[in-house]
């Protein structure tokens, strides 16, 4: 079963440079992975702004199973 774990907000709140999935790389705006099982991917990106994002699974029923959690991007910290 495939799940769609989104977080709009937090695509938003970040600089993607690029996503690996097998031999693909792809660069530029990012909302949304669809991960198949078995695959992996690597989301390579710069925090540009500071909160806390809801993720969830979009299926419908999923998020109130429990496919739902936060993404929290701290302010950094300047000595």
């Amino acid at each position: 079963m495939k799940h769609y774990f989104t977080s709009k907000d937090f695509a938003d709140a970040v600089w993607t440079q690029n996503v690996v999935a097998g031999n693909v790389e792809v660069k530029g705006n990012i909302r949304e992975l669809e991960l198949r099982p078995n695959t992996n991917a690597a989301w390579t990106f710069i925090p540009i702004k500071s909160g806390t994002y809801e993720l969830h699974c979009a299926i419908a029923g999923h998020t109130e199973a429990g496919m739902r959690g936060l993404i929290t991007i701290q302010p950094s910290v300047v000595d």
